[in-house]
């Protein structure tokens, strides 16, 4: 009904338009035919329905290849020579961002004269998505082309919020300088989806002799650990006669935690508190004489915060039966990507806080996907891909919310706003992670997000409600500005007719309301200057006469009626301007 609607309100439009404007003849554009070659286009012929008739050669070999260093989206293409131009990397998100260890860290070796490796240590990095798996590669050289045996694909870390990875001892070799890298893979549709690669970083397995102090606890790159009491050691230097000591959030050492010097022991430590899931950075330095003599640098990352007991009085806001519709406006999208229109969320079943709810998305390129899946509001059990979606009700600032992929967020205000076509009281909370900046806001009596906005790089979507059946519209107050200055009382019968055109048919869809929001920022001053001048009324009146004719017609008869004779009248409008143009035409060419 509403798209039947929509075309209704664009038809009655396009006449207006081309009734009252000089036409411009456009030549007609070709329609779209298939090129002449092996694959001319996606799928083959303009309705993307057809297979290249072309088999590929019959034995393949690699011609060249080009790292581009950022995303490639594309599917594969055949040339008209028979070249098949792919792309094996699809960088479809963000790379995972390392914890540690530090770029150009010396990693101790062990003691065997005869097999000298390396002792254990931990690469580690921020939590990217649940059950995502890993590629991770160690190298000889920087292209990566010399991949070592500590190299793994397809790694899936034992802690997924804390992920990981333990290089065993003994599996790289002294005197030698390592490159290593990482990126997440994820299966969806039995099709691998890969991040891009993180930036390469380096570190050298240095034999005892050439190291000087070795810091073994805690382990380099080590995860979860304690906040307070921790025990720092590291290895005796037989020419050092003290240590020094530095703690630090930063790898840079600003801004330190604890610092100490002249330490005698070989170990040291840390009675104060740290903050929850951080990195911290700590140093020690050998001394002789009050010089230093050799130095080592390490990190490690804090546990994560216990989350908060669940909430035992969870007060839900939605029922059966409910729904709500959001639109994406969306920037900096990668060309030739269809993203997101519009998605709709459907609680078919609510019993307590545990509800089953249908998800539809409808993407730019006309495709919609759906998903059911349940969900449960308000212990931190939500469903995978519907983070912050619904949130208990009547929450204020200062309450946590839990989100999946984020963990427990507080609130951070309320305020009013208008969404789906009334003002509502919303709480709201804002977060960034991995580099993206991220605003919630959830409508507080539902506790349904109302709108979402996310900013990555040169990326920005925001998704706000526009339609829902969980209150009403508000009553519009807004007046018919130019039609009531020129019949003198927002009460008369031709303004109803506009008004009932309005709220019937241009509401009802994104064009119309567009359409609609410019009338109310440009009609004002133009009904306050013929308010000022009484004679120009009749003359406004006059060129109202039509669109109220034509929209008198639109809401006094069916759909069907309506697009037939709005049809006509287009035709009536196209003729008219092939008309004008061919006199005009005519008039040159007398001239």
């Amino acid at each position: 009904m509403n798209t039947t609607k929509s075309l209704i309100a664009v038809g009655v439009v396009l006449c207006l338009l081309l009734s009252s404007l000089s036409p411009l003849m456009l030549p007609g554009n070709a329609r779209a035919q298939p090129a002449d070659s092996p694959w001319p286009m996606f799928g083959q012929n303009p309705q993307r329905t057809g297979q290249s008739p072309y088999t590929g050669p019959d034995m393949p070999y690699l011609k060249w290849r080009l790292t581009t260093g950022d995303g490639v989206f594309s599917s594969p293409v055949i040339g008209t020579h028979g070249t098949a131009w792919t792309s094996d990397d699809s960088c479809a998100k963000p790379a995972p961002a390392i914890i540690g260890p530090p770029d150009g860290i010396l990693f101790p070796a062990n003691t065997d004269p005869d097999l000298c490796g390396n002792e254990p240590f931990t690469i580690s990095w921020y939590h990217q998505c649940d059950s995502c798996k890993y590629d991770i590669q160690v190298a000889l050289d920087e292209d990566f082309t010399e991949l070592v045996e500590a190299s793994r694909l397809h790694y899936e870390p034992p802690d997924e919020a804390n992920p990981s990875y333990l290089v065993e001892g003994g599996a790289l070799r002294c005197a030698t300088t390592y490159y290593w890298r990482l990126r997440s893979v994820e299966v969806e549709n039995d099709e691998e989806i890969r991040s891009c690669w993180s930036p390469s970083r380096t570190f050298t397995v240095a034999p005892q002799t050439d190291y000087g102090v070795n810091l073994i606890s805690p382990m380099p790159g080590a995860t979860n650990i304690p906040r307070t009491n921790i025990a720092f050691t590291w290895t005796s230097y037989a020419d050092a006669d003290s240590y020094s000591f530095v703690l630090s959030p930063n790898a840079d050492f600003s801004d330190p935690v604890d610092s100490r010097t002249g330490l005698t022991a070989t170990g040291y430590t840390f009675a104060g508190t740290l903050a929850y899931d951080t990195a911290y950075y700590w140093k020690v330095t050998a001394v002789k004489d009050g010089v230093p003599i050799s130095w080592a640098v390490s990190v490690f990352r804090t546990v994560a915060a216990p989350l908060p007991p669940p909430r035992v009085d969870v007060e839900v806001g939605v029922k059966a039966g409910d729904w709500i519709k959001s639109e994406y406006e969306i920037t900096g999208w990668p060309a030739g990507q269809p993203y997101p229109e519009w998605l709709k969320l459907e609680f078919l079943t609510v019993e307590g806080a545990s509800a089953d709810v249908r998800v539809t998305m409808r993407m730019s390129d006309g495709t919609e996907e759906t998903d059911t899946m349940p969900l449960h509001i308000g212990s931190g059990a939500e469903a995978p891909g519907l983070s912050g979606g619904v949130i208990p009700a009547n929450l204020t600032t200062g309450d946590s919310v839990y989100m999946t992929g984020y963990g427990w967020l507080t609130l951070e205000g309320e305020t009013t706003r208008n969404y789906a076509g009334a003002n509502r009281t919303v709480v709201y909370a804002g977060f960034s992670q991995y580099g993206v900046e991220l605003t919630y806001y959830w409508d507080k009596l539902t506790g349904v997000m109302v709108e979402a906005s996310t900013t990555h790089g040169d990326m920005t979507a925001t998704a706000k409600a526009t339609e829902t059946n969980m209150w009403e519209r508000a009553p519009t107050s807004i007046r018919c500005f130019i039609a009531t200055a020129a019949y003198g009382t927002p009460m008369a019968e031709e303004i109803e007719i506009l008004r009932e055109f309005r709220d019937g048919y241009l509401l009802t869809n994104r064009p119309g309301r567009a359409f609609v929001d410019f009338y109310y920022r440009v009609s004002p001053p133009i009904a306050g200057f013929v308010t000022e001048h009484p004679t120009l009324k009749p003359l406004v009146r006059a060129g109202l006469g039509p669109a109220i004719a034509l929209t008198t017609v639109v809401v006094n008869t069916t759909p069907a009626e309506t697009m037939t004779i709005v049809g006509v009248l287009v035709l009536v409008a196209l003729a008219i301007a092939v008309r004008a143009t061919k006199w005009r035409g005519r008039g040159r060419q007398y001239a």
